[in-house]
């Protein structure tokens, strides 16, 4: 869909349409990625008759900020 500005950030915009099955949840996802980072950080769906269903966005997103690989374990996380 090309280039768009989402909260100041350069993002491509790829769509995605699916055809009509019944175990398909939605016919169009659009999914905005950095062209900085190469991440999403917008998605859309939208269902069979273009009303939209669901929006995630992603904002403040910072990299490297120290964090352990003991940090990723159930344990610490309480599960």
């Amino acid at each position: 869909l090309g280039q768009k500005e989402i909260n100041g950030r350069k993002c491509i915009l790829i769509e995605r349409v699916l055809p009509p099955k019944e175990e398909y949840p939605c016919k169009k996802l659009v999914v905005a990625i950095d062209l900085e980072y190469l991440v999403p950080i917008h998605v859309t769906s939208y269902d069979w008759q273009g009303k939209l269903i669901s929006r995630y966005q992603y904002t403040n997103l910072q990299f490297n900020v120290g964090l352990r690989l003991a940090q990723f374990t159930p344990k610490a996380n309480k599960l």
